[in-house]
């Protein structure tokens, strides 16, 4: 059949949305490697290679705007954990070849600009580590909507996380939501790294 044959006047095209059934190499490349945690490529599993068709309930809507969102925060996250990895390698490399009086007795060789590179490579680790804080708290702020106070979809900033595990935990009433018991989840695990007691504590 011809090209010219064919009758393109159409008034609308409709497509399937893409549905992916295996994980991506890049995902699986970064669990093995250690760079991101399992949990987190549990969730990228459990929501279906994050194609739009598996959507669950609480995070779809006709536009699928919420799941997108929390696509690009999970890949975010990913991003993030990988550069902060790259970022720890050079700072450790630059901090081997700095110059120390043990290297100037033994006439090993340093590099003049290691401490500026090593300075550098802190500097964008505090900052990618900061970022992945403040999505990680938008990951918390898009599961449990308005349940930690100044934590907003959109604008979640990890230091509500912290002022929230500074207070005290609140009493459990008679009936316990399963809201509740993955804040108390959260809180317990998050409260001993957040805030260490003893040695670590500064």
């Amino acid at each position: 059949m011809k090209l010219e044959s064919l009758n393109l006047d159409l008034a609308a095209v409709v497509g399937a949305p893409v549905k992916i059934t295996s994980a991506d190499p890049e995902w699986v490349k970064a669990r093995e490697s250690g760079l991101i945690p399992d949990a987190l490529f549990k969730t990228y599993e459990a929501s279906g290679y994050l194609s739009f068709g598996a959507a669950p309930r609480f995070l779809a809507d006709p536009d699928n705007v919420l799941f997108a969102y929390f696509g690009m925060l999970l890949r975010g996250l990913k991003q993030q954990l990988g550069e902060s990895a790259s970022l720890l390698v050079e700072l450790k490399q630059a901090h081997g070849e700095l110059y120390d009086l043990i290297k100037k007795a033994k006439g090993l060789p340093w590099d003049q600009a290691a401490d500026q590179r090593a300075k550098r490579a802190f500097r964008h680790l505090l900052v990618t580590a900061s970022s992945i804080l403040d999505v990680l708290a938008d990951l918390v702020a898009l599961f449990l909507t308005g349940r930690i106070a100044g934590l907003t979809v959109g604008r979640a900033q990890f230091i509500s996380i912290e002022t929230w595990l500074r207070s005290p935990a609140p009493a459990s009433g008679l009936i316990v939501t399963p809201y509740d018991d993955h804040l108390s989840q959260l809180r317990s695990s998050l409260r001993p790294l957040v805030l260490p007691t003893g040695p670590e504590r500064d």
